[in-house]
């Protein structure tokens, strides 16, 4: 088990549901320090309300200090442009986020930090802050979202597989159509916490 080390996490949002990705954090965070990026959103928004909405929060809470809701656990609101179709705006994010995360890092004192990415997206920053390993961890084939540039999001995809020292997959399907990119591509299948479901039996 890793002791000691720090650890980047480009995911959802922490406030959203506690999904696989919450759960190794956390117990990751038992021993290491993980910094969680909060979601830097791959689909391009629209002029609906609820759109609107997300976007104004998202810029309420880039101003909003770095917190730490569990020990060990520290939460950064970084502030990016969800679209990603243009190479320009491409760089302007890779710009914005290396200049956020890294001050970030300098804050708490992170240094040669594991890169945990579970959001394709963030193939624009990974590899770029000075990470020791970055780690895919793909748990959805995300260019079938609803909403989603696949193009652009299978382009990024793409870099982030090629560029990933490890590649970890939930499903036999991930597997088949990553592994091709990196061959250090493995499967883990989800699992459950039998200790906390035993509690209902």
């Amino acid at each position: 088990m890793l002791r000691g080390r720090d650890m980047l996490c480009f995911s959802h949002d922490w406030s959203g549901d506690p999904l696989s990705k919450t759960h190794l954090m956390r117990v990751l965070s038992r021993d290491n320090r993980i910094l969680w990026v909060n979601s830097i959103g791959y689909r391009t928004p629209t002029a609906s309300k609820a759109d609107v909405t997300r976007a104004f929060k998202k810029l309420i809470a880039a101003a909003s200090p770095i917190r730490e809701p569990e020990p060990n656990i520290f939460i950064l609101n970084p502030l990016a442009i969800p679209a990603y179709g243009q190479p320009r705006i491409r760089d302007l994010n890779r710009r914005l986020l290396r200049f956020q995360v890294k001050r970030a890092m300098r804050q708490l004192g992170f240094e040669r930090p594991i890169n945990w990415v579970f959001n394709p997206a963030a193939a624009v920053i990974a590899g770029a802050l000075g990470e020791e390993m970055v780690i895919y961890y793909c748990v959805d084939e995300y260019t079938a979202f609803s909403g989603v540039s696949s193009r652009s999001l299978a382009e990024l995809e793409e870099q982030l597989l090629r560029r990933a020292d490890l590649v970890i997959v939930s499903a036999d399907l991930l597997y088949q159509s990553k592994v091709r990119f990196n061959p250090r591509t493995i499967l883990v299948r989800h699992g459950v916490d039998y200790t906390h479901f035993r509690r209902a039996l």
